[in-house]
């Protein structure tokens, strides 16, 4: 057993954790989601309306026509549907019913029209074995092929649905019943009795005996004559009602202006943006038993299917796609990018500023992988990892200073043209801290390789991270533990000897990697002061740990004795003011945590980075980012700064829990489409002087869940409500990896 693996499982050990772990084999609903248009055989992509036959069977209603899926594509029906029509429900014994501006039409062998009704119809429904029509005049029911008004309403009808021997009218001044028995309406909803008023009910359905309704910003249940009603206090995430739809058992679908949403009878899940909806205008839903989801919108269809999967299934998912589409060169892991949306299969890769970075974190997770389950192909891979960031160091030909990136030679553009000393001035006339450095791509002493130079301390937190469990749960011999301390020493002794900074091939630190106690505790360096401390205190705690040399020893005691680095550390990553808060801080904190607490064997030394730790976890808590949490919960057994010992088990508990979750809800394809939540009803915008107008969190407590918000890169601060991209490109799976492997190995996914 290696000193890590003693260190963590004495800590667990000492502490009573009651702690249930996560089994990695319990399986999950992955929802997966495609996309129809035109080019999938829609006679239009302005899907209006959509139903499933009684068969089952999805038809959906365009502008121009409708169209009946096949199972692949969809198939166009008669051109007499191309009318001004804007509802479709399923008709009894086959076909389907559609209403609008030009009446109504029974399809199936034997197409017909109703006569009879007066107005364009604006609502749509079958109620024990009838038909019900809704226009401004008031409710009407077919019979024998023509419409007879049964009642008149005072407000124009906007929706229909029957449950309670009753048929429902939602009128623009509220909600209507009209007995089955006798057609007398009445006005159903008061206000005081119900504690819910509508003034205009846009959106009603039946599911389970119950009424589902939609009206401004609340969703109404009726049941056994009592009504319970949804609000963004209580978890609905937006209003503007345009369809209410059953799903499976116990499970109601609302369409919105702004999205879909899902109710399973205690959770809420908000579908929109382009990772669900090709438009977040929902023009109706219909739901298969198996809780398939069929979505119309104004730019086409969407199907979101519910696909049973484990975590490990997932994990080897995540590992195919990384080897399909993020390996760059063969060796470095990073995100990809598509010619167009979604365009899995133009998927390329490009240099990055953190190649080193992202590709370390990889690494890391493969050797918490081998660590956990001694799989070859998962010791494969962390080697292969190795090479790759040696390579990075090898490359520059300046001892313990590793590239960003390289790019090869052969074949490759010179990265430089356009990057002289002019353009480094211009840029900094925008960025007073760019380094004019030339050139920025040097060529390797065997001209092989571009390598990029102003390497920051992203990367040098990555290499690390990485070297530390790569020695520990990778390395099985003499020779390969040999061989990381070779690479490790250099990398520290780089740093050690050149005052704590990383000196560039201009002879000068650059611009993100100086961690010199004379930029640390000056003014200039106080926002990062706390970061900074603990990040080099890490360094040379791997590098101790690896090499066994004792100057870093002697080092570390330096920075703590005569400049306070420990202390300094207590702040660990800037929290506020908001100007200083970073999103990619975050990750570099609590990757340099692992070193820093995991390797020390000073107790008082622990007790002061588990403050800085506890620090930094108020903070880091509700992002549930999993990696947070599963240091958090590896590091740090006791109790935390405000938890009282005997509440730490359901705290830690939850804590994981929360994990667990957020690697269940992590989509399986990590492309960047924009998503916004600022809007919704179930979130706080935080009131902080000078913060961002669209920053904040759920009611509940914590970041908008993974699938529905942007952040599906390890990079992020989950509480930016608004950001994304135009689905151009995809992120490498560590987000979901590192967490999960490391979890496997400490036993929190048994």
């Amino acid at each position: 057993m290696t000193v890590l693996s003693f260190c963590l499982l004495a800590a667990f050990a000492a502490a009573d954790l009651s702690l249930d772990p996560a089994p990695f084999e319990q399986t999950f609903a992955q929802e997966e989601v495609s996309f129809f248009a035109a080019e999938q055989g829609l006679p239009d992509a302005n899907a209006v309306a959509i139903t499933l036959l009684h068969d089952g069977t999805p038809i959906v209603l365009t502008a121009k026509g409708c169209a009946r899926f096949d199972g692949t594509t969809w198939a166009v029906e008669s051109e007499e549907t191309q009318g001004a029509y804007s509802l479709l429900i399923p008709a009894d014994g086959g076909g389907y019913w559609l209403a609008g501006k030009d009446g109504c039409l029974h399809v199936d062998k034997d197409l017909y029209s109703i006569s009879g009704l007066r107005g364009e119809v604006a609502a749509l429904a079958s109620a024990r074995h009838h038909v019900f029509l809704g226009t401004k005049e008031g409710l009407w029911q077919i019979k024998r092929k023509r419409a007879r008004l049964v009642c008149k309403t005072e407000s124009p009808i906007r929706a229909i649905a029957s449950a309670d021997n009753a048929v429902y009218a939602g009128c623009d001044d509220g909600l209507w019943s009209v007995s089955l028995k006798d057609g007398n309406p009445a006005r159903h909803l008061d206000a005081y009795r119900d504690r819910l008023s509508a003034e205009k009910v846009d959106a009603l359905a039946s599911a389970d005996g119950s009424l589902w309704m939609g009206s401004g910003d609340t969703a109404g249940k009726l049941m056994l004559s009592q009504w319970t009603h949804f609000t963004g206090e209580s978890g609905l995430p937006y209003g503007h009602f345009t369809c209410v739809s059953p799903g499976e058992s116990g499970v109601i679908w609302f369409g919105t202006e702004r999205g879909a949403i899902r109710f399973d009878g205690t959770n809420w899940f908000y579908r929109a943006g382009k990772r669900w909806v090709p438009d977040d205008r929902i023009n109706g839903i219909a739901v298969a038993t198996d809780g398939t989801a069929w979505i119309a919108t104004p730019q086409g269809v969407s199907r979101i299917t519910r696909v049973k999967r484990t975590l490990a299934e997932k994990a080897a998912e995540y590992e195919r796609i990384i080897d399909t589409r993020h390996r760059r060169l063969g060796k470095f892991v990073l995100r990809c990018h598509f010619d167009e949306p979604r365009a899995l299969d133009t998927a390329s890769q490009r240099a990055s500023d953190n190649d080193g970075l992202y590709t370390a974190m990889y690494g890391a997770a493969e050797s918490f992988r081998y660590g956990a389950t001694k799989d070859p192909e998962a010791k494969k891979r962390a080697i292969d990892i190795f090479h790759a960031l040696k390579l990075l160091l090898d490359v520059t030909g300046i001892s313990g200073f590793p590239a960003r990136a390289v790019i090869p030679v052969e074949g490759s553009k010179d990265p430089n043209e356009g990057f002289g000393e002019a353009a480094n001035l211009s840029m900094q006339k925008e960025d007073p801290l760019w380094k004019n450095i030339v050139p920025r791509w040097p060529k390797s002493a065997d001209g092989q390789y571009y390598w990029k130079c102003d390497t920051s301390s992203d990367e040098i937190c990555g290499h690390f991270f990485f070297y530390a469990t790569y020695h520990d749960f990778v390395c099985e011999t003499e020779a390969e533990r040999a061989e990381v301390a070779k690479v490790v020493y250099a990398l520290a002794s780089h740093l050690v000897d050149n005052n704590f900074a990383l000196v560039d091939h201009d002879g000068k630190p650059t611009r993100w990697g100086n961690w010199s106690p004379e930029h640390v505790n000056s003014p200039e360096g106080w926002a990062d002061r706390g970061l900074q401390s603990l990040e080099m205190l890490s360094f040379l705690n791997v590098a101790l740990h690896v090499t066994g040399d004792e100057k870093f020893a002697k080092a570390a005691a330096y920075l703590r004795d005569k400049h306070a680095y420990h202390a300094n550390a207590i702040r660990g990553r800037s929290t506020w003011p908001p100007a200083a808060v970073v999103p990619w801080d975050g990750n570099l904190a609590f990757l340099s945590f692992y070193g820093l607490i995991a390797l020390e064997k000073d107790p008082e030394l622990l007790r002061t980075y588990k403050l800085a730790l506890d620090n930094n976890w108020l903070f880091a808590a509700r992002q549930n980012d999993p990696f947070f949490n599963m240091v958090y919960l590896a590091l740090h057994p006791e109790a935390g700064l405000d938890v009282k010992p005997e509440a730490a088990p359901l705290e830690r508990q939850r804590t994981l829990e929360r994990a667990v979750e957020t690697l269940a809800r992590t989509p399986q394809l990590l492309i960047d489409y924009r998503m916004e939540n600022s809007h919704r009803l179930d979130v706080y915008l935080d009131p902080t002087l000078r913060q961002r107008a669209t920053y904040g969190w759920r009611r509940s407590g914590g970041a908008v869940p993974i699938e529905e918000r942007s952040h599906i890169r390890i990079n992020s601060d989950n509480f930016d409500l608004n950001w994304g991209g135009e689905g151009k490109t995809e992120y490498e799976s560590t987000y979901y990896l590192r967490p999960y492997y490391m979890g496997r190995y400490y036993g929190l996914i048994k």
